[in-house]
């Protein structure tokens, strides 16, 4: 469906038109100064009651010779009659050009500039709908200027989205793409057919005049890889969503990056399986991350290990984003209940582990200096808090 247009599209009305009608003639003979629109094509008409003053804006989808068919009242004018001679015109309207300007819609593969376009540019508007640009052996700029002396104004770049036609417009639903900006550099075969970076808006609900949840997506493509993957989502809460989590390279530390969560800390031996029949009453864990330090605390006390090995070192699990290499911290325990151990007391430490989660207790005594802390060592009712920090 597009808009069609010819040069001195003007006439007069023949015979006098009710407001209902939806047939309009002209002169005789001036039919054929008129597009003949067909499959959805259509073109806008103006006309004046010159005895009152009043004028109406309508569309035409059809002409049979001098004889037009219209839609009335078109951009919410108000459908009026006609008489004899009252002056009839194709004329571009505010939605014309809002059409045009705003939504991009294309004007019939129309190229911008000249035949002969300065250091070989071509910049083109095309009949599929997409804007083209190309210079050859300098970069392709596309320039939005504005010149303006007030603070909050500026140029900027507007991609506008709605359901069902452009005549009907309707509001977009949830989930609905709203927009997307990409690249497609060339591969030495070709362009590649996907964006390997993009950015992506999205609708987070059904929008109405009150609801306009929004989110942006991020995507880039991995080193040795042709498929984009989603790096982060700013989400409608004001929330950004890491996908794989926030990473820093080594010595880097991102002091205004925060967050803050809840884990289950379990008892594991070298299975490292939670499916042993352990039961607990209670495994609390919070956790707090500062740039990339996570500060832990947390308290768990067992009612049975179940089925774990007695002679196998006790694992603390459950624990955020322990990685098998490049964290520096420890845990530290605060109390331990339920211990078995020698009555005067030992010192306790937690040490991080090499899996993604686990951190391994430990004991002291002067005799034989830090051993690992086995299920044999204490009672299967054992109950620690500890704290700590540790940097990923």
């Amino acid at each position: 469906m597009a808009e069609l247009f010819s040069n001195n599209a003007s006439t007069t009305i023949a015979g006098a038109v009710t407001s209902g009608a939806v047939t309009i003639n002209v002169s005789a003979g001036d039919g054929a100064k008129f597009p003949s629109p067909s499959g959805g094509d259509y073109f806008r008409l103006f006309a004046l009651n010159k005895s009152t003053g009043n004028w109406e804006l309508m569309i035409c989808t059809a002409r049979a010779i001098d004889a037009l068919t219209v839609t009335r009242g078109s951009e919410s004018t108000t459908a009026i009659a006609f008489n004899d001679g009252d002056p009839v015109e194709l004329r571009p309207t505010a939605a014309t050009l809002a059409s045009y300007l705003m939504s991009g819609e294309p004007i019939d593969g129309t190229e911008i500039g000249g035949t002969t376009p300065a250091a070989a540019s071509v910049t083109s508007l095309s009949t599929s709908g997409a804007v083209n640009f190309y210079r050859e052996g300098v970069n392709s700029v596309v320039f939005n200027t504005a010149y303006v002396d007030t603070a909050n104004k500026a140029p900027y770049f507007i991609m506008r989205r709605a359901r069902n036609t452009e005549e009907s417009p309707e509001a977009v639903e949830d989930n609905d793409s709203l927009g997307r900006i990409g690249v497609r550099p060339h591969d030495g075969d070709g362009f590649p057919v996907v964006d390997l970076a993009e950015i992506r808006f999205l609708a987070t609900e059904d929008h109405s005049s009150t609801d306009h949840g929004t989110e942006m997506l991020v995507y880039t493509t991995p080193k040795g890889s042709e498929s984009p993957a989603l790096v982060l989502t700013a989400k409608d809460d004001q929330s950004v969503v890491f996908t794989s989590g926030l990473k820093l390279k080594s010595g880097q530390t991102l002091l205004d990056y925060y967050d803050e969560g809840i884990f289950t800390p379990t008892f594991q031996d070298s299975s490292v399986s939670d499916a042993e029949g352990q039961t607990y009453s209670a495994q609390d864990g919070r956790w707090t991350r500062v740039g990339n330090t996570y500060f832990i605390s947390g308290r768990i006390a067992a009612t049975s290990f179940g089925t774990l090995t007695e002679s196998a070192q006790i694992i603390l699990a459950g624990m955020p984003d322990l990685t098998a290499s490049g964290y520096r911290g420890g845990l530290t325990i605060d109390r331990c209940s339920a211990a078995g151990l020698s009555a005067g007391g030992e010192p306790l430490t937690l040490r991080l582990g090499s899996s993604n989660d686990i951190a391994v207790m430990y004991r002291w005594d002067s005799t034989v200096g830090t051993t690992a802390l086995t299920f044999a060592d204490v009672a299967n009712t054992l109950e620690i808090e500890f704290h700590g920090q540790f940097e990923v």
